[in-house]
């Protein structure tokens, strides 16, 4: 424990737990405001995809 810079074990596992809960937190908010971008893009979606040029417009130039 003294590696990871804190002055006892007891320092160290109460910042592990405090930066468990934290990320568990983050990961949560994430989530949701992942969903919420996705609701709102539904219909709103493109294929912006490579467009195959049909042959006539390939022999107009």
């Amino acid at each position: 424990m003294a590696r990871m810079g804190y002055a006892s074990a007891r320092a160290a596992l109460i910042y592990q737990h405090a930066s468990e809960e934290r990320d568990v937190m983050i990961a949560e908010r994430l989530s949701a405001m992942t969903e919420e971008a996705l609701k709102g893009s539904e219909g709103n979606a493109r294929d912006d995809g490579p467009r195959r040029r049909s042959a006539e417009s390939e022999r107009n130039g």
